[in-house]
């Protein structure tokens, strides 16, 4: 990260860790990740 902050100095990067769903509307998120357990009911996959 401390390289990619160097080379673009206009990017604002905020790590948040929240246990909670967030809406990236109102919460103001760009990106969000999300680890668990459960896959989402909307998830389709194929093996």
């Amino acid at each position: 990260m401390p390289e990619f902050l160097r080379r673009y100095p206009q990017v604002d990067v905020h790590l948040r860790l929240e246990d909670r769903y967030m809406d990236l509307i109102d919460d103001r998120v760009d990106l969000a990740l999300r680890i668990t357990d459960r896959p989402s009911p909307g998830l389709i996959g194929r093996r």
